[in-house]
């Protein structure tokens, strides 16, 4: 069972994550390369769709200090729940 925090890493070239999740960001993630992480994580999660599995992926960004899709991940958490961005993930 692969990491989430690896395959994001991976993913984006990164050693690390950020030392200072919330204060200080190491990276932004496109939302194209977070689906990447998503669908490949996918079977080991208890997520049922690719938006959950997606949703997944961005709670673990928050803790690495890495936005999404130049958000920070908090609100690119709250834009997927509210469907703002369900073109791109379907």
């Amino acid at each position: 069972m692969t990491k989430t925090s690896d395959l994001i890493r991976a993913e984006l070239s990164l050693e690390k994550g950020s030392s200072e999740p919330g204060k200080e960001f190491v990276a932004d993630m496109t939302l194209p390369q977070a689906l990447n992480v998503a669908d490949k994580k996918k079977p080991e999660l208890l997520a049922r769709s690719r938006k959950a599995a997606l949703q997944e992926i961005v709670g673990v960004c928050v803790t690495m200090g890495i936005k999404v899709n130049g958000r920070r991940p908090e609100t690119a958490a709250r834009l997927i729940s509210e469907g703002k961005w369900d073109k791109d993930i379907n």
